[in-house]
């Protein structure tokens, strides 16, 4: 890359590699703050980079979950490429929808909440609220409350929205004093959080927050297609997201590399033409920077984990050594494999 000798940060373990990748996105574009950053007013010595021109690569998608999970609760905006995003999840979207309802109802909001829930009427009952919504000039949520007091619905569809409507009334009672990550948890299928690890992290980014701030950092952190439902004007930018695989063919400014531990990269123990493939994904993935290089892994020494044998190859100097873990720069045990941090 043109920008400098390539750093390899180390870290221990993926909670702190992902405060780490933001703390190097910060670094990137120049802010002290993710969102405040004025890219402008807070430059800094060097290379200042757009969110757009930062791509973070890492081998399998699973890597990638405390990564977004950081990002979602810090209100930095990126694009998951080749790769599941965490708000892709049915019942995240559920709960989703129904909260945005929440926080500011319209006509728009209640449908798509109510369409794409475990509560959806079928579209029959649909219609029908639809209809008379526009006969008497009402919104659909009064529409749907007038028909279902005249008798108008048969079962299953008159049991779920009584259900539909009481959660409304519940969690609109409750969201001026609860948190949303509460609020999260009681508009997702009951079993939500047992089953499904992304409705987990979503929760923990939730944490503390409240609902409006907490839909706000996703409706800026996230370019989700149920954004576009709303034809929001402007696609923005953001970090770019995607596996090594993804990256084939592509090239960015500034280039993230993580997860560069033993049983990672390479993935599993593979030998032979195997192992020759992962070494050359390895290498598409270090080639990928046009600027700027951070390689991230586990330290050299005292770490969870080992760092990939991948790194031993690298040419003697190549790459600057900063154990994170410490706030220091650290001796590496490998002789000419690091330079050492200035």
């Amino acid at each position: 890359p043109a920008g400098g000798s390539p750093r390899y940060v180390a870290v221990d373990g993926p909670r702190a590699e992902a405060r780490a990748v933001l703390e190097e996105i910060e670094r990137l574009i120049g802010g002290t703050g993710m969102l405040a950053a004025d890219r402008q007013s807070g430059r800094r010595s060097g290379r200042v980079f757009s969110l757009g021109e930062i791509a973070v690569l890492f081998r399998t998608a699973r890597q990638v979950e405390p990564i977004e999970e950081a990002l979602l609760a810090a209100g930095v905006p990126y694009r998951l490429l080749g790769a599941r995003s965490l708000l892709a999840a049915s019942e995240i979207r559920e709960a989703v929808d129904i909260l945005r309802y929440i926080d500011r109802p319209n006509d728009l909001r209640f449908a798509m909440a109510l369409r794409g829930s475990r509560y959806n009427p079928g579209p029959e009952a649909l219609a029908l609220i639809e209809a008379f919504a526009g006969e008497n000039s009402c919104p659909l949520e009064a529409a749907a409350a007038e028909l279902l007091r005249a008798g108008r619905f048969l079962p299953p569809a008159a049991d779920r929205l009584e259900e539909f409507l009481a959660l409304l009334t519940d969690l609109r009672a409750l969201s001026s004093t609860t948190t949303a990550e509460e609020l999260l948890r009681r508009a997702a299928p009951e079993d939500a959080e047992a089953f499904s690890r992304a409705f987990r992290q979503v929760t923990r980014a939730a944490r503390g927050r409240r609902l409006g701030e907490f839909l706000l950092r996703l409706a800026t952190g996230q370019e989700a297609d149920y954004e576009a439902r709303e034809e929001r004007a402007g696609s923005g930018e953001g970090i770019n997201l995607l596996t090594m695989h993804a990256a084939k063919g592509l090239e960015f400014p500034a280039v993230i590399l993580v997860g560069l531990a033993e049983g990672i990269v390479p993935w599993g123990n593979p030998e032979g033409e195997e192992l020759a493939e992962e070494r050359r994904l390895f290498y598409v993935a270090l080639t990928r920077a046009a600027e700027t290089l951070v390689l991230m892994g586990p330290p050299l020494e005292g770490g969870k984990q080992t760092p990939s044998p991948f790194l031993a190859e690298i040419p003697s100097g190549f790459l600057v050594y900063e154990d994170r873990r410490r706030r220091k720069r650290a001796h590496p045990q490998i002789k000419g494999l690091f330079t050492e941090g200035i």
